[in-house]
């Protein structure tokens, strides 16, 4: 049974991280396809090609949003998401800036570009709102062990907003007593 639920879990959390990708690429596809592929076809830039530069778009927001654990839903605030998402959408339309340089051999003109970073933002802060609120709707919280070394430590975790709203708490060990249980368990495995 919980490996039905675990799995079910996976596929709902992959579609939404999906359907994120998606969203984001959308306002990319429809500026590229609408005005920059246009002044490209003297280079011949076909289908194709358009094809591949948004793919290339998609496998570098993921490659950023890995790098940054935008995609920690369970995790992490909706707003820490966002700004993690923000950082990766501004380095990957960097990078798309960059590409349309190469191939255009003169500097595009930014002004579209922002107004695509724009639209991506307002995309990414309702998506990510959006998801985290329904997350905590949706499932449980997950259940948490803490191993703390100072009382200040344990406190500070405790009272963390996302740490309540992510898990629940089922016990806190300190770090001295984990250690001698931990030499316990070894001592008596060898008698």
């Amino acid at each position: 049974m919980r490996g039905k639920s675990r799995l079910g879990h996976d596929i709902a959390v992959r579609s939404v991280k999906l359907l994120n990708i998606i969203l984001i690429c959308i306002p990319l596809a429809y500026i590229w396809l609408t005005y920059y592929s246009k002044s490209i076809s003297e280079y011949e830039f076909s289908k194709e090609g358009s094809i591949l530069f948004i793919a290339l778009y998609a496998v570098f927001y993921c490659v950023f949003i890995r790098i940054y654990d935008a995609f920690k839903i369970s995790h992490v605030s909706a707003s820490e998401m966002f700004v993690d998402q923000i950082i990766a959408l501004f380095l990957t339309d960097i990078i798309a800036y960059l590409f349309l340089f190469a191939i255009l051999r003169s500097l595009p003109e930014p002004f579209r570009f922002i107004v695509l970073f724009i639209l991506q933002v307002i995309t990414s802060a309702l998506w990510c709102f959006i998801v985290s609120h329904l997350y905590f709707k949706v499932f449980k919280k997950r259940k948490a062990v803490i191993i703390y070394d100072s009382e200040h430590n344990l406190n500070e975790i405790a009272k963390h907003k996302q740490f309540q709203k992510s898990f629940e708490l089922v016990g806190c060990y300190d770090i001295d007593e984990t250690r001698l249980f931990a030499d316990q368990q070894r001592i008596s495995w060898l008698i």
